[in-house]
């Protein structure tokens, strides 16, 4: 299994449909980024939507990449425990030739607690009876959204039993997200970056507005700014600001931090290294 790790509204279940369109079509949706070599049909189990809005985001992510609406992906409203359903769903992959699954998301499909380890492992082993592979969305808990921190909610067990995880975080301002790898068993994408602009074209007067065409693209993911966490040090500051505008005098950097410029320039003697 792959964890995707996200707070609210940061376009984790919009972004990982994209990846399944694209998985299903064979078509570049998330341009700039990865292509599949071989498409296979997804199933997108949900537990935390319904077909209508599901379809109505599909049909944006078509019209976004200019091609026809098709059944490219297998469409599963779920309700029950994924423990209790893994056996029919295994048959209807089987059956259907799903090439892989996305969960979406652990908190609605666990059906128990998700700080312990029992009900988080069941979870992850009605996964494995699926038998191909699955992403899973996933919620943080606000002290990890606090404090920035790339980690399931509840139980550690849930790190444990992915095989890689990655972490979303939306930009400040604007609709960009940059994902980054924090566990890869396989040694070969931690640490790794990815980031998405998504462009968003509603229809309609206000009352009746309809979300109509979703284009996403690739932007470098040094250049987006993420939000950062509520006890960020003046050195964090400092650094997120350097990011988005290259080489500053200290003046100009306490400036735009806000802080005295004798400050700053005791937080960048203790910090060479990162300076």
């Amino acid at each position: 299994a792959t964890g995707l790790v996200a707070s609210r509204e940061h376009f984790k279940s919009l972004l990982a449909q994209a990846v399944a369109l694209e998985i299903g079509s064979g078509a570049e949706i998330l341009a700039g980024n990865t292509r599949p070599q071989k498409p296979v049909k997804p199933l997108y189990v949900d537990y935390e939507s319904d077909e209508a809005a599901f379809t109505s985001r599909l049909a944006a992510l078509c019209r976004g990449a200019a091609m026809p609406l098709q059944p490219y992906i297998g469409y599963r409203q779920m309700r029950t425990a994924l423990a209790d359903a893994a056996g029919g769903l295994r048959d209807e992959i089987a059956s259907e030739g799903y090439g892989c699954v996305i969960i979406d998301s652990m908190s609605a499909a666990i059906g128990g607690p998700l700080t312990e380890d029992d009900s988080v492992n069941a979870f992850y082993s009605a996964i494995g009876l699926l038998g191909v592979p699955t992403l899973v969305l996933a919620h943080k808990s606000d002290e990890s959204d606090r404090k920035g921190r790339a980690r399931f909610f509840g139980s550690t067990m849930s790190e444990n039993r992915v095989r890689m995880a990655w972490h979303a975080q939306r930009a400040v301002q604007g609709a960009e997200v940059v994902w980054e790898c924090f566990k890869d068993n396989n040694g070969r994408s931690r640490g790794d970056r990815l980031g998405f602009r998504i462009d968003v074209e509603k229809q309609g007067a206000e009352e009746a507005e309809v979300l109509w065409s979703v284009r996403i693209g690739a932007v470098r993911p040094d250049t987006v700014t993420v939000a950062l966490p509520r006890n960020a040090t003046m050195a964090d500051e400092a650094e997120a600001v350097l990011a988005e505008t290259g080489p500053l005098s200290v003046k100009e950097l306490a400036d735009l931090v806000g802080k005295p410029v004798e400050s700053m320039r005791t937080t960048l003697r203790r910090s060479t290294s990162r300076f």
